[in-house]
């Protein structure tokens, strides 16, 4: 198999560096020129180039050879783009699992928090209740000690 580089652009740069050519085997080679690529690249469309073939043998077997090269270069570009494709799919299902996962995890924290505020929520109402009753306790406390100093006071007198 050919440099994958070569065969997922299809392009490289010529020898000369003024041309890219499509490497499609010993039979043909294809030739942009610098100004045909800023026309292609300006109009945003593909442009019919000129192909140059070697005629060593009748024309139309040297088309058929051409042809057969170029549909194995592209077989084999396409084979790589389908591996490509689907190591994508599997990184992209294995993300969504992730994410997934990952969404369960925050709703488990987000329902274990809203149960912790309501506990603590739940549990301020329930110290306030206790500090008004511990407050309550202690006015019934000093009035009874008052009471009591009271009733021992008369007591004291009386005897």
């Amino acid at each position: 198999m050919k440099h994958e580089a070569d065969l997922i652009s299809g392009l490289r740069r010529s020898e000369g560096g003024n041309e890219r050519s499509v490497p499609c085997g010993n039979r043909f080679e294809h030739r942009t020129t610098p100004e045909e690529m800023s026309d292609i690249e300006s109009e945003g469309r593909t442009k019919i180039q000129k192909t140059k073939v070697s005629v060593s043998g009748p024309i139309t077997m040297n088309v058929i050879e051409m042809k057969e090269d170029h549909i194995r270069i592209l077989t084999e570009q396409n084979n790589v783009l389908i591996k490509s494709l689907s190591r994508v799919e599997t990184d992209l299902h294995a993300f969504r699992q992730e994410a997934l996962i990952v969404e369960e995890g925050h709703q488990l924290l987000k329902d274990q928090n809203f149960e912790m505020v309501s506990k603590l929520f739940l549990m301020e109402n329930e110290m306030k209740k206790m500090k008004d009753e511990s407050l309550i306790c202690d006015d019934k406390l000093a009035a009874t000690t008052r009471r009591n100093e009271e009733l021992l006071l008369s007591l004291v007198l009386h005897v």
